[in-house]
This record gives C-alpha cells, sequence and structure tokens, in this order.
C-alpha cells in the first residue's frame, strides 16, 4: 500500500514537472512572478491582518481595564453620596441674613446668632432626632423672632425679623473640624430687615455650633458613617457631590 502511494505521488510529482517543462520559458517567468507576487501579497495581508487583531485586543482590554474601574469609582461614589444623603437628612441648619453688608448691619447679625444660640441651644441639643429638633423650632419661631427683634432694639437699630423653617440649598461648607457637603437641608432661616447682606449659616442639630456651655459636648452627634464623612477632608469627593447636586437641582 505504501509503495502504491509513493508511486502515485511520485506519478503526481512526475506529471507536474513534465506540464512545467512543456510551458514555455517566457511563460515560466511571468507565471513565477505572479506566484512571488502573490505570495508576497498572503504574507503581507496576513501580517496585517494579525496586527490589528492584536491592535483590536488590545483596547478591547484597555477598554475592560477601564470600565472596571470605572464601575469601581462610581459604586464608591454612590457609597458615599449615599452617606452625604443621611448627613442632610440628619441636620437642622441655621441661616441668619443681614439687612445689609455695612459693618453695622454685620455686627447685629452676629449678635443675633449668640443670643440665639446662647438662649436656644439647649432645646437643640436635648433633642434625639432633627425631627424632633425641626419640630421644636417650628414651635418656637415667635420666640426666635422676639429675640432677635430685642437684640436690635437693644442696640438702637430696630429691624423687621422673620423666622422661617425652610427646605434650601446650600454648597459645600468647612468649618473647623468638619465639613458638610452641598445639598437641601433643613434650616431656621432669620430674616433681618430687607435681608440684603451676606449670611451666617452654622447647625443647630447635631449641636456642632452651638456653645458647650448649653451642653452640646453630651448631646446627640451624627451616626458613625455620617461623622467619619464630614470629618475626613474628602475634597474631591465633595466638589464632585456639590457639581452633582448643582446640575440635578438646578442651582
Amino acid at each position: 500500500m505504501y509503495a502504491a502511494g509513493a508511486e502515485g505521488l511520485g506519478g503526481l510529482y512526475g506529471c507536474r514537472a513534465a506540464f512545467w517543462n512543456n510551458i514555455p520559458h517566457d511563460c515560466q517567468h511571468s507565471f513565477a512572478k505572479r506566484k512571488g507576487v502573490f505570495f508576497m501579497f498572503t504574507v503581507t495581508y496576513d501580517f496585517y491582518s494579525g496586527a490589528r487583531a492584536r491592535r483590536r485586543l488590545r483596547a478591547a482590554r484597555i477598554a475592560l481595564c477601564l470600565g472596571t474601574l470605572a464601575c469601581i469609582l462610581l459604586s464608591q461614589f454612590a457609597a458615599f453620596a449615599q452617606v452625604c444623603a443621611g448627613v442632610r437628612a440628619d441636620t437642622l441648619r441655621l441661616h441668619i441674613l443681614a439687612n445689609s453688608d455695612s459693618e453695622e448691619d454685620q455686627a447685629l447679625k452676629l449678635a443675633v446668632r449668640d443670643a440665639i444660640l446662647e438662649e436656644y441651644g439647649p432645646l437643640f441639643a436635648h433633642q434625639a432626632t432633627q425631627q424632633g429638633a425641626k419640630e421644636a423650632a417650628q414651635a418656637h419661631l415667635a420666640e426666635i423672632e422676639q429675640t432677635a427683634a430685642r437684640v436690635l432694639a437693644e442696640a438702637g437699630c430696630p429691624q423687621q425679623v422673620h423666622a422661617h423653617v425652610v427646605n434650601m440649598m446650600f454648597h459645600t461648607k468647612e468649618y473647623d473640624g468638619f465639613t458638610l457637603p452641598a445639598g437641601m437641608y433643613d434650616a431656621v432661616r432669620i430674616e433681618l430687615g430687607q435681608a440684603a447682606g451676606h449670611n451666617w449659616f452654622c447647625v443647630l442639630f447635631p449641636p456642632l455650633c452651638v456653645p458647650a456651655a448649653a451642653g452640646a459636648d453630651d448631646g446627640p452627634a451624627y451616626p458613625q458613617e455620617e461623622e467619619e464623612a464630614v470629618s475626613t477632608p474628602y475634597k474631591v469627593k465633595f466638589a464632585a457631590l456639590e457639581w452633582w447636586q448643582r446640575l440635578w437641582s438646578g442651582a
């Protein structure tokens, strides 16, 4: 069987050689050139096809790595944003607007601030929840207005005073030892006179801006996860969150 196969193969090569020898030399030369060109084209095509495939594979790997990194960053940012939402829900802020930007009106604004924190600090320091602090503020709005009006009258500058509990936009704010993220907060808003001057704002609950004499040291605080968020300088995250809040709220 092997002998027959060898004979058949030899016969095939013999026929091929005979056929090739019967072709004129000019035709042999032309055919060889064309065959070489075709061979070079095939090799070149295969080479560049392989290079394109390698580039595509590399691009796919890079895209996969970038996509994975983006998913990790987005998941971390989403978790941070959720914690910041908890901070906003657990906070009651104080917002005082001065009559104008004159030195006198700005000094009156600070005098009103000191009186409000001193007289009502214990009220907020002894609340257990933000909702309780908000309800206490609403129940004492008239007294808060009277306190502010008294301070202005004693300074010889009587002005109209309006106090409200509102939900308003605050930008990221750094205080001594903590940072509050941007977003919508409940706040006690006190407007003095025309309320056209620079404002002052801080936190009534938890009592972060209440004097220590009011018992704030023993008062409520943020949950641990929220405490870590406001006390750690995540400047990039806070900036990204503020941009997102502005975009979402249209502020």
